[in-house]
């Protein structure tokens, strides 16, 4: 009787920790949201695109919070729209992980046509700016870089652009992009034809052999 009863409690422990194994693998531990633009005409979608780790974490869309309109899942995207004009907040969190905040605005076709927005404008940041809707800083994206690195996903970053490149730890030249007090840094590859200024820069972003995080960029802006 004894025997069973251990054989019981074994199969019990063991059932036990195979669930808490599932729910560590399901566990979200970074979630950023970005989209192309901050603006959308009422009644026409607008992609949410995020980056989560585990990739493969499941969401559904009580995932997201939004202060208004729908959301929709399809293909790896989220898609937002609403039929009221304003503006609106979406947010990504599961347990205690929770994404930037989303700010868009659903205009009226009247509002479209005095071109209040345009698709091509980079929008200016202040101290106040938030990642979404401006480029983050260098320290918010090292953050989440595990989720951006080789993901091909673009992401839109603005930091501290040197007159000249660096010499790094192995002696190498190398185009950096530096976060706010100069103590941290992403490394830059292609076309720089700035310097010595504060700069938005939109890439990819892939971790080299030695770990470090480098910047593919395919545009850079000069900020004022």
């Amino acid at each position: 009787m004894k025997k069973q009863i251990g054989i019981c409690l074994s199969t019990i422990i063991l059932l036990l920790c195979g669930c808490a194994g599932n729910s560590e693998e399901n566990t979200l531990t970074a979630a950023t949201l970005s989209c192309e633009q901050d603006w959308v005409d009422a009644g026409e979608p607008l992609e949410i695109r995020y980056a989560i780790e585990p990739a493969d974490t499941s969401l559904t869309k009580d995932s997201f919070s939004l202060s208004g309109g729908t959301i929709t899942l399809q293909e790896g995207s989220a898609w937002f729209s609403s039929e009221e004009p304003g503006t609106y907040e979406i947010t990504l969190s599961e347990g205690d992980v929770r994404s930037n905040t989303l700010t868009i605005s659903v205009r009226t076709p009247e509002e479209q046509s005095e071109g209040t927005a345009t698709e091509d404008t980079l929008p200016a940041t202040d101290e106040e700016a938030t990642p979404h809707n401006a480029p983050m800083r260098v320290d918010d994206l090292l953050k989440q870089a595990s989720a951006y690195a080789g993901s091909g996903v673009q992401v839109w970053v603005q930091g501290d652009l040197p007159q000249s490149p660096i010499t790094d730890e192995n002696g190498e030249l190398q185009t950096i992009l530096w976060n706010d007090d100069h103590s941290r840094y992403l490394i830059l590859k292609g076309e720089i034809e700035t310097g010595g200024c504060r700069a938005a820069i939109i890439g990819t972003m892939e971790s080299d052999a030695q770990g470090r995080y480098v910047i593919y960029v395919d545009n850079i802006k000069a900020m004022d």
